[in-house]
């Protein structure tokens, strides 16, 4: 009798893009639809403007944030490398 050989993936996800999603994807999204539906709610194209504005809002905002925190990490990696020179070991003596 053969085996069956199973694989297991797990996947871990960190807590900070748990709340990332639930603050923006969900709550914030839902608030712009709201708000927008209720502030224009006298004109024709509100419900399509609500719908794309909740949609474009997680995606505009996911850019921005990790658009800065790629620089920050960048700026610490430049800091970090002119800082301290790494030795250079040598096979001759």
């Amino acid at each position: 009798m053969s085996r069956i050989s199973r694989e297991i993936i797990i996947v871990v996800v960190p807590i900070s893009a748990i709340r990332e999603f639930i603050a923006v994807d969900i709550i914030g999204s839902t608030t712009f639809y709201y708000a927008l539906k209720i502030a224009l709610k006298k004109l024709v194209f509100v419900e399509p403007l609500a719908i794309a504005g909740s949609i474009v809002l997680p995606l505009v905002y996911k850019k921005v944030a990790h658009r800065s925190s790629a620089s920050q990490r960048d700026g610490r990696v430049a800091a970090a490398r002119s800082s301290t020179p790494i030795p250079r070991l040598s096979l001759q003596d």
